[in-house]
């Protein structure tokens, strides 16, 4: 993928194509990222996908190309968030939403739950309520409904933040009802999961821990993403 990528990239340059420049570089950015995910020394392919996201950004800027853009300012905040760099994701996912507002207005949900994750990693998980909220209103207007689940499995460790424990029970009857049928969900989701587990476990509410494990193994199989 990287060896495709990079001659895609150099076939670009050549033509001086701006919108094609900046498509490659977010490609190679993308392999990047799932090269540090798998990666016990992650360091490096991350500077190399931030390298890339900054020409993939200036390229597609230069190009005029709204839509590109928006999925460029959601990778450079996945990056910085990889590094730690917690203030640099909050502004790519800022920056993000903006964009898809005035561009793409049906994709706002994505940088919108990219700041809720951001929140959760924090530990201001009620922080998460507004942005998770709006992104699934957002997903049932433009008829995404399947990808609702997704909202349901983030919105877990929230309730529990709130001490919402009759809340937590509603969701968890809902989720018994079975995955047949539900939207793959992505890593972002299994981490909610477990942050909501652990949480449960910490609060002594052990039937609620024990239900948010099935979940886990039931929703959200280990490196979905």
């Amino acid at each position: 993928a990287t060896h495709f990528g990079e001659r895609a990239l150099e076939a670009a340059r050549g033509r001086g194509a701006a919108r094609s420049i900046g498509d490659a570089a977010v490609h190679l950015a993308a392999v990047d990222l799932a090269i540090a995910a798998t990666s016990p020394t992650p360091d490096e392919a991350l500077r190399r996908a931030g390298q890339r996201i900054a020409l993939a950004r200036r390229e597609h800027d230069r190009a005029g190309a709204g839509g590109a853009l928006l999925n460029t300012l959601n990778l450079a905040g996945e990056v910085a968030r990889r590094r730690g760099l917690w203030e640099e994701a909050t502004e790519a996912y800022r920056e993000a939403l903006a964009v898809a507002e005035a561009f793409a207005p049906g994709w706002t949900w994505m940088p919108r739950l990219n700041l809720a994750i951001l929140a959760m990693e924090g530990g201001r998980f009620a922080d998460a309520r507004r942005p998770i909220e709006a992104a699934g209103a957002t997903l049932e207007a433009s008829g995404r409904t399947p990808m609702l689940q997704w909202i349901d499995l983030m919105m877990l460790p929230v309730l529990i933040a709130e001490d919402d424990r009759p809340g937590l029970g509603v969701a968890l009857d809902a989720l018994d009802e079975g995955p047949d049928g539900w939207y793959r969900p992505q890593a972002d989701c299994r981490r909610a999961v477990e942050w909501a587990a652990a949480m449960a476990r910490r609060a002594g509410w052990a039937g609620e821990a024990a239900r948010l494990t099935r979940v886990l193994t039931s929703y959200v199989p280990a490196g979905g993403g």
